[in-house]
């Protein structure tokens, strides 16, 4: 799934909570994550977004 501008605006707005979890990187948390997600109600991981909900710098 590709997050549209506006869309992401909004869940960069709203922030993580049950269904929705912001990554930095790839690392071992993301197993995690992923597997919490299949055994629950479902959700969505975004990567390159840190736990402030800032998008992380990609050209520096």
């Amino acid at each position: 799934m590709t997050a549209k501008p506006h869309n992401l605006n909004k869940v960069l707005e709203l922030g993580e909570g049950q269904f929705i979890e912001f990554k930095e990187s790839f690392d071992k948390g993301l197993a995690k994550e992923i597997a919490a997600f299949a055994n629950a109600s479902g959700g969505v991981i975004y990567l390159g977004i840190n736990d402030d909900g800032l998008i992380k710098d990609t050209q520096g």
